[in-house]
């Protein structure tokens, strides 16, 4: 089994040669093909299990700067970019994963896991918003 980035999550497949199923190298075709992590990524996956993909990716976790005085709106921003509030599909996604994850399914007019998600979305932002006042 080997992970893979698709549609901004990891998974962890076995795809054959000659199954059909696109594979490339290119990090900008994960909405269209399967790229595979590299030895890097897997290996600071492993280390950091509720990373992101872009942090995934980046071998780097992003930085969390401290402020002395943050506002609210700044507070749920960094919430909806950070926290793992949201389970779609067996994955745990940040509010801002999964509104990318709705957007490519709404290009590809894949309308019922769009309504799914975007379902998800809003209760997690009006979690955040419940918890961050």
């Amino acid at each position: 089994m080997k992970k893979y980035f698709h549609n901004n999550q990891i998974l962890e497949l076995d795809i054959p040669e000659n199954s059909g199923y696109l594979v490339s190298d290119n990090f900008e075709d994960q909405f269209t093909s399967f790229v595979p992590l590299s030895d890097d990524q897997v290996r600071f996956l492993e280390t950091n299990k509720n990373a992101s993909v872009t942090e995934v990716f980046n071998c780097k976790l992003n930085e969390v700067q401290v402020v002395s005085e943050i506002s609210v709106s700044e507070l749920r921003l960094l919430a909806f970019r950070n926290s793992r509030t949201i389970e779609y599909k067996g994955v745990k996604l940040t509010v801002d994963e999964a509104v990318l994850t709705m957007n490519s399914y709404l290009a590809e007019d894949r309308l019922a896991e769009v309504t799914e998600l975007k379902a998800l979305i809003v209760t997690a932002k009006n979690e955040i918003r419940e918890r961050i006042k």
